[in-house]
């Protein structure tokens, strides 16, 4: 569930440290260290956030711990101890030395948004005695969240810089410490969203800061409109645009960053058109150790990569159309066990490229246009059927790529070859006999490829051709002398496990 309150906040390099008994943050270094005759004790600034979370405004507190035997801190009445029982000696002595906190804040482009100034002289004394390692909080200032004219600071980072400064001038302290010192810190304040679906910009106006508010497993829905953003997602979420990847466009913010870039399981992504991530090995989708991802009904234009997937297996790639890309439409290293399937894939160096990864099913994809429609290297067990190679210079190309099995493939136009396999040994057709029909009549045969530029011949007419499609060291020995479609009445209803 979500925090009850309006706002939450976060603190960077920050670590959990328990003040009392209540949890604070606290840095792991401090403003101000001084050393007494009494012993070391050492002073910091921290938020208290269990308050906060509750709905409370931010309070930010400083603590005192004695980090030396038999020491006695010194400060004015009016400071506020919490969780410990203290002695108290009050003395009638004007206490000289001046304290002079501050407290400011300004957002992430460094405007001023709030600045607090809390200077005091103290006219008593007070001497606590405290254990040692024994922890004091003293509370100095509150903080509502609010600009310096009083209206309410949006969600957003801030960089807070809290002050302490210090002249000595009584003997009874005896504390020598720094005229000043400060320290920074960088605040997040979080917008209260709806719990499931968040809507952008309806909810909160950019795409990536809704993923990073998201809890895991919520739903993303982006309207319309075009977004100049770069997108880490780290959280099983769902993204997708309301109608369509025609009218949801994500241009990047940097050309050598990826527009998204996956760094979870079960994420989905679906219906953008993504574009504009040119720089080397940037990509519109990248998938970075991600498994069991859906990446669907997406434009993946005018990058470097298209859809790239690295280490990440059991992954979904359907229905994308990825196209003018400058190096891979859709790149696989090292991962295994994904689905690319029903993509149209035009104008890219490499339609689709797997690198040392196997057991991946590639079906009904179009290639158009591409330098290499699909290319193979080092990869093994993979299962490619149903794939058409239309109008590329080569049409498949296999290097040190062996044990793929490859069927009902349509070659057909390429310009320089439609295959090309070195020092690979794959299985060019199906892997048992598939009952079909052509011309009329049921057979039941292994199917290979569809080759445009074989030239053998059908003496029997059952569609397959009388001698082997010749593939470098390799063969199709059960050559289609028409598309396969033509062999299967009603191709949607068509499977078969050696098929894919």
């Amino acid at each position: 569930m979500r925090n009850s309150g309006l706002w939450k906040i976060l603190a960077v390099s920050m670590v959990l440290v328990l003040v009392g008994t209540s949890v604070a943050l606290i840095t792991s270094s401090a403003i101000v260290s001084a050393n007494t005759r009494y012993g070391d004790f050492s002073v910091c600034f921290i938020t208290d956030k269990q308050r906060y979370l509750y709905g409370e405004p931010v309070k930010m507190t400083m603590t005192i711990t004695n980090n030396g035997p038999n020491a006695t801190l010194v400060c004015s009445d009016n400071c506020l101890f919490c969780g410990f029982e203290v002695n108290k000696t009050v003395e009638e002595y004007e206490m000289k030395p001046y304290y002079d906190f501050g407290f400011s804040i300004v957002d992430n482009y460094l405007r001023p948004v709030y600045q607090y100034n809390h200077p005091f002289n103290a006219s008593r004394k007070t001497e606590i005695s405290i254990k040692h390692n024994e922890t004091l909080e003293m509370l100095n200032f509150t903080w509502n969240q609010v600009d310096d004219h009083g209206n309410p600071v949006p969600y957003g980072w801030y960089r807070v810089s809290l002050t302490k400064s210090y002249c000595s001038g009584s003997l009874l302290t005896r504390i020598q410490c720094s005229s000043s010192s400060s320290n920074k810190y960088l605040f997040r304040i979080i917008p209260e969203l709806p719990s499931g679906t968040i809507y952008v910009p309806d909810n909160i106006s950019t795409i990536w800061e809704a993923v990073d508010f998201a809890n895991a497993g919520d739903t993303i829905v982006v309207r319309d409109g075009a977004y100049t953003e770069n997108i880490f997602v780290g959280k099983p979420l769902t993204i997708k645009s309301e109608h369509g990847a025609d009218s949801t466009i994500i241009q990047t913010v940097t050309s050598e960053s990826s527009v998204f870039l996956v760094n979870a399981d079960y994420v989905n992504i679906s219906g953008f058109t993504i574009t504009g991530a040119t720089g080397s090995d940037a990509a519109g989708i990248c998938l970075a150790g991600s498994d069991n991802c859906n990446i669907s009904s997406n434009n993946a234009t005018n990058n470097c990569l298209g859809i790239y997937l690295f280490s990440s297996n059991n992954n979904t790639l359907a229905n994308n159309t990825v196209s003018n890309n400058d190096e891979k439409g859709i790149g696989l290293l090292s991962s295994s066990n994904n689905t690319i399937s029903n993509n149209n894939l035009n104008s890219n160096e490499f339609g689709i490229r797997l690198d040392s990864s196997k057991n991946n099913t590639i079906s009904n994809n179009n290639l158009n246009s591409n330098e290499f429609g699909i290319r193979l290297d080092s990869s093994k067990n993979n299962t490619l059927t149903r794939n058409t190679n239309l109008n590329n210079w080569w049409g498949f190309y296999l290097e040190y790529s062996s044990n793929n099995k490859i069927s009902l493939n349509k070659f057909m136009g390429n310009h320089f070859n439609n295959v090309l396999s070195i020092n690979s040994a794959n299985i060019w057709n199906s892997t048992e006999e598939i009952t079909c029909t052509y011309n009329g009549k049921t057979y039941t045969r292994y199917l290979g490829n569809y080759w445009d530029d074989y030239n053998g011949t059908d003496a029997d007419g059952d569609g397959i051709g009388d001698s082997p499609y010749r593939i470098n060291s390799d063969k199709d020995n059960h050559p289609l002398m028409e598309p396969w479609e033509k062999y299967f009445g009603d191709s949607s209803m068509f499977h078969n496990k050696n098929m894919g």
